[in-house]
């Protein structure tokens, strides 16, 4: 699979703990920070489209 061209920038604010926190699960994962923010953010848009349809479908 090619690598896709990313070129699109997006700032967050967090706390000096949240941060950490990042970092941790970051480096536990073995993911740079931001394939690791990429993972969590599309699973976590996964699911929420996936409770949706089973409302719509319910």
């Amino acid at each position: 699979m090619a690598k896709r061209k990313r070129d699109s920038i997006v700032n967050i604010r967090v706390t000096s703990f949240e941060k950490q926190r990042i970092l941790h699960h970051a480096k536990q994962s073995n993911l740079t920070v931001s394939e690791y923010l990429r993972r969590l953010v599309i699973t976590n848009e996964l699911k929420i489209e996936k409770e949706k349809e089973n409302i719509n479908e319910g």
